[in-house]
């Protein structure tokens, strides 16, 4: 469970017919397009702007991704 990691700040959302992707920046600038679905939006805490995402197998590079913590 990838839940305690912090993958990047969310940029932009687009709305598709299926359902809606948001674009991830990393902290080396890299975008991600996210599918906004069950699976991988674990939990969406609108009060402290955070996002619990389960990513699909390879969406995000292991360079690109810091744990809450800071490790």
């Amino acid at each position: 469970d990838n839940t305690d990691v912090l993958y990047g700040t969310v940029t932009d959302v687009m709305k598709g017919v299926a359902n809606d992707a948001w674009t991830v920046k990393d902290k080396n600038g890299k975008e991600t397009l996210v599918p906004v679905i069950p699976s991988v939006v674990v939990k969406l805490d609108v009060e402290n702007k955070k996002v619990y995402l389960r990513p699909l197998k390879g969406l995000f590079s292991d360079e690109c991704a810091i744990r809450e913590d800071g490790e």
